[in-house]
C-alpha cells in the first residue's frame, strides 16, 4: 500500500499545478457559458419574466474542489415584483460522472403551493425549491438542457 501511495504522492507533486490551472480554467469557462445561456436568450424566450440582462452573475459553489457546483442567475420582473431565474449545474448530488441540472426561482415562497402542483414536462423534476433535469450521459448539450429548464420556469409563470 505505501509503495502505491508513494507513487501517487510523486506524480501528484508533479502534476498538481498543472491539474489545478485546468480545474480552475474549467470552471471559468463553465461560468462565461452560463452567463451567455442566460445574456442571449431572446427577448420573446422570457415570458411575462422582464430580465435584466446587464446584470447576470455566476458563483461557484464554496468548496469547489470538494463540491464542484456553479450557478448562475439572471434578476428581473415579474409582475411588478423582483425575480431572479437561477441555473445550476452540479455533480456531487450525481453518482455518475455527469452533473445534474437545475432551476430555480427566488424568491421561492410565493410560488410554492404553485410549484408543488405544477405538472412539469417529461425529463423534468421538481427538487426542493427548483427543478431538476438529467442530461444523457452520451449527449451533453448545456444550451439546449439549460434551454429545456429555463423554457419550463417560463412555462411554469406563464400558468394561471
Amino acid at each position: 500500500m505505501t509503495d502505491h501511495l508513494d507513487v501517487f504522492l510523486a506524480e501528484g507533486m508533479k502534476r498538481f499545478k498543472q491539474a489545478s490551472a485546468t480545474m480552475v480554467a474549467f470552471e471559468e469557462a463553465l461560468q462565461v457559458r452560463m452567463r451567455t445561456i442566460l445574456s442571449d436568450r431572446a427577448e420573446v424566450g422570457w415570458g411575462s419574466f422582464v430580465p435584466n440582462l446587464n446584470q447576470v452573475t455566476t458563483k461557484s459553489s464554496r468548496y469547489w474542489k470538494q463540491y464542484p457546483g456553479l450557478s448562475a442567475w439572471i434578476p428581473g420582473t415579474f409582475r411588478g415584483a423582483d425575480l431572479q431565474i437561477r441555473i445550476e449545474i452540479n455533480w456531487y448530488s450525481q453518482e455518475s460522472d455527469s452533473p445534474l441540472l437545475y432551476g430555480w426561482l427566488d424568491p421561492f415562497v410565493e410560488y410554492r403551493n404553485e410549484f408543488a402542483r405544477h405538472e412539469w414536462s417529461e425529463g423534468i423534476s421538481k427538487h426542493e425549491n427548483g427543478i431538476c433535469l438529467v442530461p444523457r450521459e452520451d449527449d451533453l448539450d448545456m444550451e439546449r438542457d439549460f434551454g429545456i429548464i429555463l423554457d419550463e420556469l417560463i412555462r411554469f409563470l406563464g400558468c394561471p
